[in-house]
């Protein structure tokens, strides 16, 4: 079966089926629809929020996406124990006995879960991220304060822009603490419900952002409608988790057993939050170094389009996104040949709609800023298409590192950072000896990742799961089991 036949007879099952379960009913419950109605409000900005930011002073504009730059901390700043926890929740959902601080844990074999499991490591998430929360509004709070007192000066409302950044930090403070919840939902399968919730939530901070923003507040209208929708993610992803297990035991565990615990999560985390800090260093060095040698103008026109490179990339990754819980599982049970068949026809997906997403981008976005739709530009087209061409091999490398990581191991860490850097020191290089001015920061990433990252994983990933990268992609898994099954079958004299 090629990729597309596939892609036709999914086409079909969304708009066929039992006449007792209508289109809307399986739309509801179709976890890749809720990622990308949640991709379109997390990126809502673009349509909606960024049109009514662009009317704002230039040095206002660039200041803006300066403070996004800090705040993409929040993600990170766990050191990648929300992985750890949601890959943990997945193993204890298998029905493993306990937790290992590298490979597979034992027990997982059984589709009944271990809620004993389980609360002890939500209650010890929950111990961590309070101490978490306390530490990120010490650091940041003093990095970020530096970085901002470089450039508030230059927006038109130096006072309204220093309250803008205390309300960011505060609302990056409250999504770390209260993020983790929604991370346990997802490791218990329950994706449909998880992003349910974060559309709801997400809902309310793009209409709070587009009401205060009309009412004059510049940039800081966005962070307080952040720092809301946290808050009531937080509260609806804790009642779901609740409502989905069985009532945690009275006795919370043991500190001893807790830090215990955190030891065993310790090693797989760190290397994961270190792999994320990485990115999220060279990328804030990335737009530093654009804000310093372009100006906040330069910084809007490359933050504009890594943000539509971005959400062209959020949209085609849901087809894999929303089944690595259920690929933890598997992976824990050895069930390699269930991981091909489920992950084959939504590589294709991610693949194809990816593709076809970037050329609608190159061709639309000239047409809606020549009309005024918005009034900010993208990076020159050469540079703009290297700079989605590199977001594109970051997501195919993404599903290959990400699929090793379900064996409870991280071999992409020292790689991927030493990227990073490679990539920081080709830029300066570009910079400084050539006059392919702002298209550097474009050309670099992709140079640096394609001497090893974006084909070595490619290469090592289908291997765990018994296959290699040319025939995982075109040979079907109903063709691989057909030919497995000819050549196991006796000869004929």
């Amino acid at each position: 079966m090629n990729p597309f036949r596939y892609l036709l007879q999914r086409a079909e099952g969304v708009f066929s089926g039992p006449h007792e379960r209508s289109i809307f009913v399986r739309a509801w419950e179709a976890a890749v629809l809720w990622s990308w109605v949640f991709t379109g409000l997390r990126f809502g900005s673009v349509l909606v929020v960024l049109p009514l930011l662009s009317r704002l002073p230039e040095s206002d504009f660039g200041f803006y996406y300066l403070l996004m730059s800090i705040v993409a901390v929040a993600p990170l700043i766990d050191l990648g124990f929300a992985f750890s926890v949601e890959r943990g929740v997945g193993y204890a959902m298998a029905g493993a006995t306990e937790l290992r601080a590298d490979g597979l844990p034992p027990g997982a074999n059984s589709k009944t879960p271990n809620f004993g499991l389980f609360w002890k490591l939500v209650f010890t998430a929950r111990v961590f991220y309070r101490l978490l929360t306390l530490l990120l509004l010490v650091v940041l709070g003093a990095v970020g304060t530096y970085i901002v007192s470089q450039s508030a000066w230059e927006t038109s409302n130096p006072t309204l822009a220093w309250t803008a950044w205390g309300v960011a930090l505060l609302n990056c403070a409250l999504e770390v603490y209260s993020s983790w919840w929604n991370v346990v939902l997802r490791g218990m399968n329950r994706v449909v419900t998880g992003m349910r919730i974060l559309c709801l939530g997400y809902s309310a901070k793009l209409l709070l952002s587009c009401v205060l923003l009309m009412a004059g507040f510049g940039v800081l209208s966005v962070f307080v409608a952040g720092f809301l929708s946290s808050a009531l993610i937080r509260t609806l992803s804790r009642r779901q988790v609740i409502l989905s297990s069985p009532p945690a035991p009275q006795a919370r565990p043991a500190k001893s057993e807790m830090i215990s615990f955190l030891r065993i999560l310790w090693p797989n985390s760190w290397r994961i939050g270190l792999q994320w800090i990485t990115a999220y260093v060279a990328a804030l060095l990335l737009m530093l170094i654009c804000e310093s040698r372009f100006g906040l103008a330069g910084a809007g026109e490359y933050g504009f389009s890594l943000n539509v490179a971005m959400a062209i990339q959020a949209i085609a990754v849901s087809w894999v996104y929303v089944k690595w819980p259920v690929i933890v599982q598997l992976r824990s049970r050895n069930e390699l040949g269930e991981i091909r068949k489920l992950m084959w026809g939504r590589v294709w997906l991610e693949t194809l709609t990816f593709v076809g997403l970037a050329l609608v981008a190159f061709a639309v976005i000239p047409l809606v800023i020549k009309v005024g739709l918005i009034k900010k530009d993208v990076l020159p087209s050469p540079w703009f298409i290297i700079l989605v061409a590199n977001v594109f091999l970051e997501a195919q490398m993404a599903i290959w590192s990400t699929l090793l990581t379900t064996e409870n191991k991280v071999p992409t860490l020292w790689p991927v950072a030493i990227t990073h850097g490679c990539t920081l020191l080709l830029v300066f290089i570009l910079l400084r000896t050539t006059q392919v001015g702002i298209g550097a920061l474009a050309l670099a990433p992709l140079v640096t990742g394609s001497l090893f990252n974006y084909w070595y994983w490619a290469r090592r990933g289908p291997r765990m799961i018994g296959t290699t990268w040319a025939r995982f992609m075109f040979q079907s898994p109903q063709a691989e089991a057909k030919n497995a099954g000819a050549d196991s079958s006796p000869s004929v004299a």
